[in-house]
């Protein structure tokens, strides 16, 4: 019998937006309280705003102080209609601009400001007062979809389907068909040389060179409908991602006019002379990634057999969306006032470098978001059986998988709540005891940007002996999760990412809480740790 009390969290705040800075170092979050800006990196809260009214977005300008803001929610801390270049160095309202109808999208550069509205965008010269540049029409534009270049500005023609480009210095306007229905998700190189954008249709990636808007490359999601979350360019402009409703993240290579054909895991191969697959989730295609190997060279075949696929792919977190606060009805059925596009947005991609991708999203859990962490290249590292005989099974630099069944309990040894759980697809478990029930949007943010942590040593150490013996790793909302070499064994960073995903993966069934542990790899006993509050 579970006696364990219900967690009630209904208090938390709801985030209505999330958005990544330029270059995905920093991201902002709308609250229906307020906004506040976390580091990337860490998922470590920087910046944190209480107006006690919503938020429905918040862009940042890079690092800097000014952020652009959009009331949301029940009750908007702005009209809709107005955006508000906020100094968060003066905690004042800088510029303001008002218009006709709900703002959806803002976006910053040091020299515009770009307002996208359901049937329009605005171009304004970034200074006080600003001066309105230039108006564009455009087709349905619920989700404000816009993208601002050094040079450029890309956003819907005024036909759906249709791309519409602004050259920055010369006013020059350019439009053309990109696909058959409307525009879902676009996203523009850090180079500038490369646009993508992906359709309501949801199986295709279309890529154009912004030279002269030619199509250079179409990529296919998958064969069936589904909704793109987001569309996001590596920093070297030779990777991209892709989100959808699927929960999954695809990862191809970007045709590119500057660049040879570019595959990261034929590069790999080369450089380590080994087999190398993204993860659990998915796996390495040689050449065009043809998904159908021979049938995509037979003429007269339907084209989705010769069509390029992702060469890998792997399962983000979409998390829950806010509840109503009428019974048990889900909001995701009715459009929240404020927000582009009426939801929650969810999979949105950043690009920490070319190995590491995260994803964030809004929904029920607040400030905290859903924060995913998948690095790219992991699996060339050590096997770990070279250097711990105990685990033989398991590769450095794993992303454990969520879902292993529960094993039966252990005899109680140190108390009635204490229980082993293994670690997924791993010989490393945990005997854990939970300490008090937290919120999940405060303990499960620590569990995931830990695991995102352990990756990058991971990635950069392989599965070596953790210095010192002992992790201290501070998160969000003040939690802390610390580990320290027990029985005159070591830990390895191998171990305690297994370790975590054991943590993540009890409480992601059991309930989210305090707790201390001991981990055991394989039959032994290697060190001992707490996660919970400070102190």
């Amino acid at each position: 019998m579970n006696t364990r009390q219900a967690i009630d969290d209904s208090a938390s705040p709801v985030s209505l937006s999330a958005a990544f800075n330029q270059d995905s170092s920093c991201f902002s979050v709308g609250l229906d309280t307020g906004f506040c800006v976390f580091n990337a990196e860490r998922c470590e809260l920087k910046v944190s705003r209480d107006f006690n009214a919503g938020i429905g977005v918040a862009e940042m300008l890079g690092r800097a102080n000014y952020i652009a803001l959009v009331g949301g929610g029940k009750q908007p801390k702005f009209p809709q209609n107005k955006v508000v270049i906020w100094d968060d160095n003066k905690q004042k309202a800088a510029i303001t601009l008002e218009f006709r109808t709900t703002v959806n999208r803002v976006r910053l550069s040091r020299t515009r400001i770009i307002v996208a509205l359901q049937n329009s965008i605005h171009i304004y010269a970034f200074s006080s007062p600003p001066e309105k540049l230039a108006v564009f029409e455009t087709a349905d534009n619920p989700l404000g979809l816009c993208c601002l270049g050094t040079k450029i500005v890309a956003f819907p023609g005024r036909t759906p389907g249709q791309v519409q480009i602004v050259e920055i210095g010369t006013g020059n306007v350019s439009i053309f068909p990109a696909h058959g229905s409307p525009l879902r998700a676009m996203d523009l190189s850090p180079d500038g040389e490369v646009l993508a954008t992906a359709s309501e249709t949801g199986t295709l990636i279309r890529v154009f060179s912004t030279s002269n808007w030619a199509r250079i490359g179409e990529l296919r999601r998958g064969v069936d409908h589904a909704t793109i979350y987001s569309v996001g360019i590596s920093p070297s402009s030779k990777l991209l991602a892709v989100t959808s409703d699927k929960s999954t993240l695809h990862i191809f290579d970007l045709p590119h006019p500057l660049h040879e054909p570019y595959n990261e895991w034929a590069n790999v191969k080369r450089q380590h002379g080994a087999s190398a697959s993204l993860s659990s989730h998915g796996s390495a295609e040689e050449g065009n990634n043809q998904k159908w190997g021979i049938l995509g060279k037979i003429p007269l075949l339907p084209r989705v057999f010769s069509d390029i696929y992702s060469f890998s792919s792997a399962h983000f977190e979409m998390g829950d969306d806010p509840q109503t606060g009428v019974g048990s009805a889900n909001i995701g059925s009715i459009p929240i006032p404020g927000i582009p596009g009426g939801r929650p947005p969810k999979g949105i991609i950043g690009w920490a470098n070319d190995y590491t991708i995260l994803v964030i999203g809004a929904g029920r859990d607040g400030s905290a978001t859903f924060i995913s962490a998948i690095p790219l290249i992991a699996s060339y590292v050590i096997p770990r059986h070279q250097l711990r005989a105990i685990t033989p099974l398991t590769i450095a630099g794993t992303i454990f998988a969520y879902g292993s069944p529960a094993t039966a309990a252990l005899e109680p040894r140190h108390g009635t709540q204490t229980v082993r759980w293994n670690a997924p697809n791993s010989q490393t478990y945990v005997i854990l005891t939970m300490n008090g029930a937290l919120p999940a949007y405060v303990i499960r943010p620590m569990l995931n940007v830990a695991t995102a942590f352990v990756q990058q040593a991971l990635l950069g150490l392989g599965d070596g002996v953790i210095e010192a013996g002992r992790v201290d790793y501070r998160g969000p909302f003040s939690m802390m999760l610390q580990t320290w070499n027990t029985n005159n064994h070591q830990q390895t960073y191998g171990v305690l990412g297994a370790a975590i995903a054991a943590l993540r993966d009890y409480m992601a069934e059991n309930g989210y809480g305090a707790a201390s542990f001991v981990i055991f790899d394989g039959a032994n006993e290697v060190g001992k740790g707490v996660v919970g509050p400070e102190g």
